[in-house]
């Protein structure tokens, strides 16, 4: 007997231009499907067996087809997936409107220079690179341009944001993504902490596992008074 693929869990996973925003309840023929968001922003129904398998990658609408203002042949060139990718999500932050983020590239006047908009003069300029680096822009201010862009790890561009937070601990005063990484903690974690009012003993002492346990704690707690649950 065929063994059944499992579908659990794959919300948020990327299926060539396709992410996973929303889970769907299967049809009368027992067929899965998701809710899907392609590269270029359209929404679309899919099924789940086509995502696995390959057949569905894309909306159909040829990505590059949604920058009417680029110069044919603009994509033709021999590079990295990675690097491709990364100049496509380029283009996307600074002229897609229904890309989620374009209101802090495009909509705040970030663009890319025109020679950029050949892949291959990209990849002339910023070279390849592999999968853990990222385009980052120099001056946060700035535009996507040779003078103002670099490959960069996550913790560098999360040291060169707009907004940066230093706390000082012990008589130590560091930025919010050194800490992290000294104490190993996720930066994203940290600055919720941050932004949430604790302390800066609080902030950097308090072990991930230990607020999971109280959370979870909480919950039991609740569901006993809810008389959902017995009490152990």
């Amino acid at each position: 007997m065929k063994s059944r693929i499992s579908h659990d869990g794959l919300v948020g996973q990327i299926f060539g231009d396709w992410v996973i925003v929303q889970d769907e309840e299967r049809d009368k023929r027992g067929r899965k499907y998701y809710i899907c968001r392609c590269l270029c922003g359209n929404v679309k129904r899919v099924l789940a067996q086509n995502l696995l398998n390959g057949r569905s990658r894309a909306c159909g609408c040829s990505r590059i087809k949604c920058f009417t203002f680029l110069p044919r042949n603009a994509s033709k060139c021999v590079c990295s997936n990675h690097v491709r990718r990364s100049w496509f999500m380029m283009l996307h932050r600074c002229y897609n409107v229904k890309y989620d983020a374009y209101s802090r590239y495009g909509g705040s006047g970030v663009t890319v220079c025109e020679r950029w908009f050949y892949l291959r003069n990209f990849v002339e300029d910023m070279g390849d690179t592999s999968n853990e680096m990222t385009i980052d822009r120099i001056s946060s201010f700035g535009n996507y341009e040779p003078e103002n862009c670099r490959w960069a790890t996550r913790t560098d561009q999360n040291r060169n944001k707009k907004y940066h937070y230093f706390l000082e601990y012990n008589r130590h005063n560091k930025l919010l993504v050194d800490w992290a990484r000294d104490i190993r903690i996720p930066y994203a974690t940290l600055v919720h902490r941050y932004n949430a009012g604790w302390s800066a003993e609080k902030i950097l002492m308090t072990p991930v596992n230990a607020l999971k346990r109280n959370r979870k704690a909480k919950r039991n707690a609740l569901l006993r008074d809810a008389g959902i649950i017995g009490f152990v």
